[in-house]
């Protein structure tokens, strides 16, 4: 178990595993550390644009260990939230998930994903975090401080979704917060599949943590409107927390695809234009006025010149 470090610009695969850790000395892709990676690993990226040609992005993650994989933490450039670590999947279906028949436990943070685009159809794990073919999926998983933007999520059945797992029956946790989600489309609307969040068979006992989470969806094509923010197949025993979550959505669509669902709990969140949100969780209904998403600026108002945010300080301290 060690630090490893990636980069595209001045790795190279043919390194040895002790090579991979001093910051001078990287492999090149994510695919070196599926072979030759140890569980339990820290991969940490550069502040590149890693590409599906540069780094083998397509099921990045396969190997059945235990990681971490870190980009470098984002900055605010003239008020935008910038990172500089990005992977861009140029229209393509590519994803990070665990190899058939395994479930490790992953955490992955600081790192802008983009331009991901699913087929129309084939299997339910054409996502992005998610369970990979088989039964493949995260023990437990954290996803925290990425920027999820420009995906089209959907595919022939259950799937869809810029986070989720398919087939697996994961067994523990999942905390997913202190995320951008913009401009999250459906590239399928008959499939009625298309989702934000999207989990298939969890074990009764587990618990899908939702929080601090921005959401920003400005799409008004009738077809390319979502189905659901989160869906939830074949885990209704499973139960879910929602807090502090910011919705904005350009044309009003429901919370759960096709109303199907597991037992929500929640508080201090804000939904514009989510309709059928689980009881008790929703503390407000109103624009919530980011400061300038068309330019990618997703803060609330809050100033002397301007209209100030009703978001402000609705949400809760009591987390997850």
């Amino acid at each position: 178990m060690a630090t490893i470090y990636i980069s595209q610009a001045i790795g190279d695969d043919a390194r040895t595993y002790a090579q991979a850790q001093v910051i001078t000395t990287p492999w090149k892709t994510l695919s070196k550390w599926n072979t030759a990676g140890s569980s339990g690993d820290v991969i940490q990226l550069f502040a590149e644009t890693y590409t599906t040609t540069s780094i083998s992005l397509g099921y990045a993650i396969t190997a059945s260990k235990n990681f971490t994989l870190l980009g470098i933490p984002p900055t605010y450039v003239n008020g935008k939230k910038t990172w500089t670590t990005i992977f861009d999947a140029q229209n393509n279906q590519y994803g990070i998930g665990p190899a058939a028949g395994s479930y490790p436990n992953g955490v992955i943070k600081y790192i802008h994903f983009k331009n991901y685009t699913c087929a129309n159809g084939g299997s339910a794990y054409n996502f992005g975090i998610c369970g990979s073919a088989g039964a493949g999926n995260y023990a437990s998983l954290e996803v925290a401080h990425c920027h999820f933007q420009d995906w089209k999520t959907a595919t022939q059945y259950a799937g869809g979704g810029c986070i989720g797992g398919s087939w697996g029956n994961e067994q523990e946790d999942w905390l997913i917060h202190d995320n951008y989600f913009t401009n999250i489309t459906d590239n399928n609307k008959a499939s009625s599949y298309g989702n934000i969040f999207n989990v298939r068979n969890m074990t009764a006992d587990s618990v899908f943590y939702i929080y601090n989470n921005s959401i920003y969806l400005p799409e008004t094509v009738a077809n390319n409107v979502l189905d659901g923010i989160f869906v939830m197949i074949a885990s209704a025993a499973s139960t879910f927390r929602w807090k502090n979550n910011v919705i904005y959505s350009a044309t009003s669509f429901p919370f759960y695809r096709a109303g199907v669902g597991p037992t929500g709990t929640g508080s201090g969140n804000v939904h514009y234009n989510i309709t059928g949100t689980p009881a008790g969780v929703t503390a407000l209904t109103t624009d919530p006025l980011y400061v300038d998403p068309s330019n990618q600026v997703y803060r609330l108002r809050n100033n002397s010149y301007d209209v100030v945010s009703p978001a402000i300080d609705i949400g809760t301290t009591s987390l997850p």
